[in-house]
């Protein structure tokens, strides 16, 4: 059996694309793993609300700029 995963690394991304896009990826994927970078708009909210996803938030120093620490960390 096989199991599909969506990871995505987010910030501030609640007003923009991530309602739809979570609807659409829980479509085909049994889990949605999601790092967030300190979002301030709701994005958190809008990630626990839905029962696929999997929330890690990232403290310290944001994530841009980092890129490959932080998807060793995803």
């Amino acid at each position: 059996m096989q199991t599909v995963a969506v990871t995505a690394l987010l910030r501030n991304e609640a007003s923009k694309w991530l309602h739809s896009t979570l609807n659409a990826w829980s479509d085909f994927a049994d889990t949605i793993i999601a790092l967030d970078d300190g979002s301030t708009d709701g994005t958190l909210e809008l990630l626990h609300s839905n029962p696929k996803v999997q929330v890690s938030e990232r403290n310290g120093s944001a994530m841009w700029g980092s890129e490959s620490e932080t998807r060793r960390q995803l």
